[in-house]
Formats: C-alpha cells, structure tokens, sequence
C-alpha cells in the first residue's frame, strides 16, 4: 500500500518538474522573440556636381520624430545607426540648394533580426538660386528597403520621384524668370528665402 502512494506523488514530483521547466522556457522565448537588437548602419555622401559638400545638414527622423541631426564633413560624408523594424526619413539639406528626404524602412524579416547591415548612398543636391524647393515625408525622392538580403533603393520609385523634382525645380525657375520680367523689384525680397 505505501507503493500505491508514493507512485501518483512521484508522477505528481516529475509532472510539477517539467511544467516549471517548460515555464522557465517560456519565459525565456517570449523574452527574446521580441529581440529587435541589430543595426543598419547608413553611410552616406553629400555632393553637388560630382564635388563633395561640406556642411549640409542630415536630419534622420524616427517617424516624424527628429532623433539625431547630423552635418557632411569636409569630404561631404556622414554616418549613423538605426534600429531595425521601423521607418525612419533621412532629410538632407543646405541653403540655396534643393532640400531631400529619403524614406528607409528598416523592417527584415525575423530570420535577419539580430543581424548588422550596411547601406552606403550618395545624395546630389543641386543648387536652387531663387527657387525654393522644399522636401516632404509625403513624397520622398527616395526609398530604401530590405530586399534579398540587403538594404537597396526602389529604383522605380527613385526614378520617377526624381523626374517629377527636375520637373517641379524647372518649373519654378520658370516662373522666376516670368516675375522678374514682369516685376524685377521683387528679386530683392526673394534673398534668404531658401530655408528648409
């Protein structure tokens, strides 16, 4: 009869070991499946007509929060880390020059989380005169995504982004050249106007 006892307590003894054991290794997976440790480390270059540009100001946003500002060195570079599995807008720019945003989507897919990447870009700003143009986080000239292993532009979007600024900047100059013709006083009032 003591055997009888003993055995539904032994059973009961290895039943609460292996549930506390597979409760510590629940807990231990649900810690770390939301591991989002890694990096994308973006190195950059500003230039305008193949020189480097130094002093542009790059100011990367985590949303539409601003995170960090940063300025190009002498050889026009920069460099900064992002987290992983978010979207972040890199805004580049200098007076008298066209303003830019790029939209990089950090997201990778769980297999690559915890894992460091490199992106390297060039940004050309080309220079405004009297024509303002602006960046939006609406319509970046640019977007950088994880695609086959690495971070890459949407070449088709980039293209496209960038024909509709060309069209946009030539447009403006246009209708510069219009008021000045029509009105060459208010050249005088256009002078600090190119702030981003």
């Amino acid at each position: 009869m003591i055997t009888t006892f003993l055995v539904p307590f032994e059973i009961i003894a290895r039943w609460k070991k292996l549930l506390l054991t597979l409760s510590i290794s629940f807990l231990f997976v649900a810690a770390f499946a939301g591991e989002t440790s890694g990096q994308l480390k973006i190195r950059g270059k500003v230039f305008h007509a193949e020189k480097p540009l130094k002093g542009a100001t790059v100011n990367l946003y985590q949303g539409h929060n601003l995170v960090k500002q940063l300025e190009s060195g002498e050889r026009g570079g920069f460099k900064a880390k992002l987290n992983l599995n978010d979207v972040y807008y890199v805004v580049i720019y200098k007076d008298n020059h066209v303003s830019k945003v790029f939209q990089i989507n950090t997201d990778v897919p769980k297999s690559a989380i915890g894992n460091d990447f490199v992106f390297d870009c060039e940004i050309d700003l080309f220079e405004t005169g009297n024509t303002p143009v602006y960046a939006s986080f609406d319509s970046p000239i640019g977007k950088v995504r994880y695609a086959s292993n690495a971070f890459r532009y949407d070449l088709y979007y980039t293209q496209k982004a960038t024909e509709v600024l060309k069209e946009t900047i030539k447009e403006r100059q246009e209708m510069d050249i219009k008021r000045m013709e029509v009105h060459p006083e208010s050249q005088a009032h256009q002078v600090g106007a190119n702030r981003f």
